[in-house]
């Protein structure tokens, strides 16, 4: 890739999942208002972010295609920093606590995400090596914590 394509390639990834801040603002009499300030003389304002979805597989064009390629790897590597401090959060538990997290820990790993599911050739879709490793390290961490229940790592 030149960087020339780069530029663009950034500005489309950044069209396809937009997201946007605003400021719910309720009144005392109940009205709810939506703006990027919170309202004057509101009695509860609260700060929320709206995802915009991407567009379908078949829409994209190929530099957008790249694009949310890099952004699935992105949320992936973030997924997996978040699953390694569990994990190493865990180790730091008594073994049925540890367990008990594991567990915990391998059913939210199974749960198919954003960039989980990836293309095939003959169209439909498959689930990532990314996922499948994911899964893969919480079910070894599930049986570690059965094999030493009383130990802590």
């Amino acid at each position: 890739m030149n960087y020339t394509t780069m530029p663009l390639l950034l500005l489309t990834a950044l069209s396809l999942h937009a997201t946007a801040d605003a400021v719910r603002s309720v009144d005392k009499d109940g009205n709810v208002t939506f703006s990027d300030k919170p309202v004057p003389g509101s009695v509860e304002s609260e700060r929320i972010s709206i995802d915009a979805p991407s567009p379908p597989q078949e829409r994209m064009t190929e530099s957008q295609r790249e694009a949310q390629a890099i952004i699935d790897r992105a949320n992936r590597s973030q997924q997996q920093r978040d699953v390694a401090g569990q994990h190493k959060e865990m180790q730091n538990t008594s073994g049925s606590q540890r367990l008990e997290n594991a567990r915990k820990q391998l059913e939210e790993s199974k749960i198919v995400g954003e960039g989980d599911r990836i293309g095939k050739a003959g169209g439909g879709t498959r689930l990532s090596p990314e996922y499948l490793e994911r899964v893969k390290r919480a079910e070894q961490a599930v049986k570690e914590s059965e094999r030493q229940p009383g130990e802590s790592k």
